[in-house]
């Protein structure tokens, strides 16, 4: 049952996010991702307004690099803004030259140029934002004692260590430009004290899901409107603890070790997110607009400017059968966006209708006004229509709920909900919307619906002490065995909320700890989908549809998932119009964008598993961002895989990102040829024949404006640690070097070199070889062939 199953220890405060902003451009296509390289093409467009110099190592053989940064700092037109959402008129004031005709202006390097992609749980006491444990429960209406010592203590996580020194957890993304691709890399995660503590090891790393849009109809802008979660599990074996003086704490350790259980599940939803809040969550030097960041850059100014989250959490129980990464449960996804309750009676009133993301830049809500079939008959008079329009128009429109996850409690008295990331919030600190009480029921049909229970501890206080998660007490007469069976006879849970059916139970579930698959060229990979139907083994004969999607748009102001097998949206050119030119993998036996796999029912524990697994075959074919979503079906027909997927809107009967089952892959830049180009730059042959052998200079001028000029380029926070454009400081550091980008630290460590997890294996292989050039004082003597293992 996961943290909905007792105990749970339940926590909240802040997430810190430092983002380097610098390769996720959403506006222009400065860095061409997929293959971790510079967009020259693009860049040569500014001409001398834009970066110019021959690109080599600063203050070597070039100025490309230093003159990138100084263009980066400046604001630039947005090629792709087009109305309703780009400006009417050009703005004459900006930085901006030769505007388009909607002059859409934003810095290159957006809104943190010298972040270090760390993320953290926050404890700033000075500034009164700390991430403190608030309570837990032991069991059905027994709350853990206001002196137990494992409350009120800090929730830390933390990263890996080297040398002594410790790192902070670090938030990478697949694909720099999408806003689905998250990953939390760390080491460690703590709460309690010196005293009473329970510390867990990293046994593999986190990825978001089930992603929220709108979750606040406030006007917050990039992400803040965004809500995810993200969990990750512990083996008992990677746990150490004190419960002394807590008896929670005690009862948790406690459960861990009963049969069926294998260790420590921790769950939390990030929303909220505040942009500029320097000064506020931290010491930084506060800055608290885009025009002022830019200004302090352009003094000189070398500072981090994070984002932070609103979090909330709950520890629990982490049972066999159960993925690390994903929750599981009864899904419920969003069918109708249901009123308010107590919302101004009008002729209309106003709802979301569709939601438009910009990738990690703006995310932008329409509304729609919908005739109210349930207005009075008074404002059949138009004077009164209007006026009581006007008042709608100030209350909170309609809109989606959040996923959310049902359990059936081990008693016959509860069904435990976690809606982490379920309800919408009216602003960035609450309240959460008011739909009067809320009824959960089993439903037959369209038309049919038995409740069974009704809650209303879905509040603002109440969801920051217990993280969302709601017990729901079934009614007089009804007990879990009645809900199972109705269940089984084809009834499926429903939410209603103001009198309209809000969630529907999603019938097929499938997803995979492998959410964030690289894979090299030349090679192909497997991942294991677990497949469950209504929260159990799926019927005899499933299968499982692999669609293969790729990020819309291609380079810039990503928002949807685009099927390799529909054309691709209209009304852009150029390079905001680009799409791929073939698929980024093949699936083996294959042709097309599209693969069936059978679904097999494993045993657990000597029984007919609770769930079905697949087996899912990558082969590599060319550089990207592939999405693989999956689609469970039975029968002799597989489903058609929707043409778009988006982050927003209706869930029923189709797939919004937030609900949609699926695999992020990064199919690394084809940089095999490039081993041979190095091997002659070292030996003076092939293109580099005439030139001096075994030279050190050249080999370095490869080295940089091959491979670290891209990362000295996009991000400068590199300056504090390794001067990336300066040979003696790498060369200084090169043992450094050579153990971070190690093969073995790429999946989980998060002092894995380059951070952002693009570097083929071609070119971590003539790094390696490079580094031992170094260290052998550059050998006067000839390399061999190099070659990467291909599969």
């Amino acid at each position: 049952m996961s943290v909905l199953s007792f105990p749970r220890i339940y926590f909240n405060g802040y997430m810190g996010w430092d983002p380097a902003t610098g390769n996720n451009n959403d506006y222009q296509p400065i860095y061409d991702a997929s293959n971790a390289a510079l967009n020259f093409e693009y860049l040569s467009t500014f001409g001398p307004s834009g970066p110019t110099g021959p690109l080599g190592p600063t203050g070597a053989s070039g100025t490309y690099t230093s003159s990138f940064r100084e263009w980066a700092i400046r604001g630039e037109y947005d090629p792709c803004a087009t109305p309703p959402y780009g400006a009417t008129t050009i703005d004459t004031s900006s930085d901006c030259v030769n505007p388009p005709q909607y002059d859409i202006c934003h810095m290159s390097s957006r809104w943190n140029y010298y972040g270090g992609n760390e993320c953290w749980l926050v404890d700033y006491p000075a500034g009164g934002k700390q991430t403190l444990t608030t309570g837990g429960d032991l069991a059905y209406k027994q709350p853990a004692g206001a002196g137990d010592a494992i409350l009120d203590k800090p929730v830390v996580i933390t990263g890996n260590t080297f040398g002594g020194r410790p790192s902070n957890a670090r938030l990478i993304d697949i694909n720099p430009y999408c806003p689905w691709s998250s990953q939390i890399f760390f080491g460690n995660v703590r709460v309690g004290d010196d005293q009473t503590f329970l510390a867990a090891q990293r046994y593999m790393r986190m990825h978001m899901r089930l992603s929220f849009v709108p979750r606040t109809t406030a006007n917050m802008m990039i992400a803040g409107v965004m809500g995810v979660v993200f969990q990750t599990t512990f083996p008992n074996n990677l746990l150490q603890s004190n419960a002394a003086n807590s008896p929670l704490l005690q009862s948790l350790l406690a459960a861990m070790q009963q049969p069926g259980a294998q260790g420590l599940m921790l769950r939390f939803t990030v929303f909220s997110t505040l942009y500029y809040q320097n000064g506020v969550f931290n010491n930084y030097p506060p800055v608290s607009t885009a025009d002022q960041l830019e200004s302090m850059y352009r003094q000189g100014m070398v500072f981090r400017n994070p984002a932070y989250s609103t979090v909330v959490g709950t520890f629990g129980v982490w049972n066999q059968g159960e993925l690390t990464t994903a929750p599981s449960g009864h899904m419920l996804v969003s069918a109708n966006p249901p009123s308010p309750a107590g919302a101004p009676q009008s002729s209309h009133f106003r709802q979301i209708e569709s939601v438009d993301a910009a990738g990690h830049g703006e995310i932008r809500l329409k509304e729609i006004l919908v005739p109210n079939p349930n207005a009075p008959a008074d404002l059949a008079d138009a004077d009164a229509a209007l006026a009581a329009d006007a008042s709608a128009a100030s209350a909170p429109p309609a809109t989606f709920f959040g996923t959310a996850f049902a359990e059936l409690g081990a008693t016959g008295n509860i069904i435990s909900l976690d809606l982490g990331n379920t309800i919408p919030d009216v602003g960035p600190s609450g309240p959460k919307y008011d739909y009067g009480p809320i009824s959960l029921g089993v439903a037959f049909g369209p038309t049919s619906f038995t409740p069974v229970g009704t809650f209303s501890n879905y509040d603002w206080d109440s969801y920051m002490q217990s993280a969302g998660i709601v017990d729901v007490p079934l009614r007089s007469g009804i007990t879990t065995q009645t809900v199972k069976q109705w269940l089984q006879n084809g009834g499926s849970f429903v939410l209603q909320a103001s009198g309209a059916t809000a969630s529907v139970e999603q019938q097929f579930w499938a997803e995979t700890d492998s959410r964030g698959v690289y894979l090299d060229e030349c090679n192909s990979t497997q991942l294991t989908v677990q497949v469950r139907y209504q929260n159990g083994t799926p019927p005899a004969g499933t299968r499982l549809l692999l669609a293969q999607y790729y990020p819309w748009g291609l380079n810039t102001a990503v928002g949807n998932w685009q099927y390799f097998g529909a054309s691709a949206p209209t009304g852009q050119t150029g390079v905001c119009a680009a799409v791929p030119t073939g698929q980024y993998v093949n699936f083996p036996g294959a042709s097309g964008p599209t693969a069936v796999v059978p679904v097999t029912i494993p045993q657990l524990n000597g029984a007919t598993a609770p769930y079905g697994e697949a087996t899912v075959t990558l082969q590599y074919n060319q550089p990207g961002f592939p999405v693989i979503a999956f689609y469970p079906f039975t029968g002799p027909t597989p489903p058609t895989p929707q043409a778009q997927v988006g982050l927003g809107g209706p869930a029923n009967n189709s797939y919004i990102i937030g609900t949609a089952h699926y695999s992020n892959v990064r199919t690394m830049p084809a940089d095999n040829a490039l081993l041979q180009e190095f091997v002659d730059c070292w030996n003076a042959t092939g293109s580099y024949a005439g030139t001096t052998p075994f030279d050190r200079l050249q080999t370095w001028d490869f080295i940089y404006s091959n491979i670290l000029y891209v990362y000295d380029a996009l991000f400068p926070v590199m300056d504090q640690f390794m001067p990336l454009g300066q040979l003696e400081s790498v060369e200084a550091a090169v043992d450094q070097l050579v153990t971070m980008i190690d093969e073995s630290w790429v999946d989980q460590s998060t002092l894995y070199m380059p951070v952002t997890r693009d570097l083929s294996a071609a070119k971590r292989l003539i790094l390696l070889t490079w580094g031992d050039l170094v260290n052998r004082k550059y050998p006067q003597e000839a390399l061999q062939p190099l070659s990467v293992p291909c599969t």
